[in-house]
């Protein structure tokens, strides 16, 4: 990772406790908005995950989910047909 431009990064998809940690702490040392989707994240060692979660929240790292991502997205770019297809789709 480089130094932020006031980007986001979204993160998700391996050890929570882990490869993600590790690139989310580095993602918030540099600066960048970062996201983590917890349901798109599992735990490599049980019980781990809710420590990790209260770390990266110290550091600014937000955690949230794919559909509270996207429901945000929609209501951000102000497209109300996109925030019901996100509704329709999510549950």
């Amino acid at each position: 990772m480089e130094a932020s431009q006031g980007c986001c990064v979204l993160l998700g998809g391996g050890w929570i406790d882990e490869d993600i940690l590790m690139l989310a702490l580095q993602g918030a040392w540099l600066g960048y908005d970062v996201r983590l989707l917890l349901d798109l994240s599992c735990q490599r060692c049980e019980g781990d995950e809710g420590l990790v979660i209260k770390r990266l929240v110290l550091h600014g790292v937000i955690p949230t989910t794919l559909r509270q991502t996207a429901l945000e997205w929609s209501v951000q770019i102000g497209d109300r047909g996109l925030r019901q297809l996100v509704r329709q789709f999510s549950g």
